[in-house]
């Protein structure tokens, strides 16, 4: 599983904790210049983006029938990070910004340094981890037959960041 602040339960997690998810919708720009505005699939992606200008201006907008993955969505935890899972990124973690005394009662708040945008009425404090640190593990057993074959080890820049 792909661990995004869209994914249903990172979201429950990161409000819990008393975050938010921003959602940004985007055109890959470097695309613009090789794109045809008569084409109706890029008119009706680009009213799509700017559909908040559009909805009160008289004009309707015919059903738009681009594909949906020419349009990029991107969840950012408090408006910043795209993903909800890392190893560093300290800035967004409890641990980080409270002693293991605080850590141990519930309910005890952190200020992030950072200069987040936050929403009206938010108390600019949290109460526990934006982002969590909790990697995904899968384990395949190899035999013998198995070690004699050609394998991919895939894993984050952080791991081999450390190893040898």
């Amino acid at each position: 599983d792909v661990h995004k602040p869209s994914d249903t339960s990172e979201k429950a997690r990161i409000e819990q904790a008393n975050g938010w998810i921003t959602t940004e919708t985007e055109i890959p720009i470097g695309q613009l210049r090789r794109m045809d505005f008569l084409d109706e699939d890029v008119v009706g992606i680009l009213r799509r983006c700017f559909s908040d200008r559009y909805e009160n201006s008289g004009t309707t907008i015919r059903e738009c029938k681009a594909a949906p993955q020419r349009i990029l969505q991107i969840h950012r935890v408090c408006g910043e990070l795209a993903v909800s899972r890392a190893l560093g990124d300290r800035d967004f973690k409890a641990s980080f910004h409270m002693t293991a005394e605080e850590r141990i009662v519930e309910g005890s708040l952190w200020e992030s340094p950072l200069m987040f945008a936050y929403p009206n009425a938010h108390s600019c404090r949290f109460t526990g981890d934006l982002v969590a640190n909790s990697p995904d593990f899968q384990e395949i057993e190899l035999d013998e037959e198995d070690a004699s074959e050609e394998f991919l080890l895939l894993a984050s820049d952080g791991l081999w960041d450390v190893l040898d």
